[in-house]
């Protein structure tokens, strides 16, 4: 038996271990520390989704398990320094600070700075 991992959230470790049909575009999704959703498993492999729907399988021992996140991609949240509200496009790692940041879709532009879950509101 095994530890049952579907619906955790984490990093992959090894990017060349991952299996796609479209490798290239499941390795850029995954990387710069991208945070990958585990959505099946069996004895050996593991099923990920990452942003943008991509779906791929890698080796267990590469997915590294970080938690949950506050937000989710899709998720509507205000950014209260600026006034100003947006939607989550992309949740990944912070490896010096080992916490979840997220880039956030503005009405006008993507956001370039990050914010950590402190810095942002969900809203309903």
């Amino acid at each position: 038996m095994f530890e049952n991992i579907i619906g955790t959230y984490g990093i992959v470790d090894d990017l060349k271990k991952i299996i796609a049909d479209d490798l290239e575009r499941a390795r850029y999704s995954a990387d710069y520390g991208a945070i990958v959703k585990c959505i099946a498993q069996d004895d050996q492999m593991l099923t990920l989704w990452a942003h943008k729907n991509i779906v791929f399988k890698t080796p267990k021992d590469n997915f590294l398990v970080k938690g949950t996140p506050k937000f989710y991609e899709g998720d509507h949240v205000y950014d209260p320094k600026k006034e100003r509200s947006g939607v989550i496009h992309c949740v990944c790692w912070h490896f010096k600070r080992k916490a979840f940041y997220y880039y956030v879709q503005f009405p006008n532009k993507l956001s370039e700075c990050w914010f950590f879950d402190d810095d942002l509101i969900k809203e309903d």
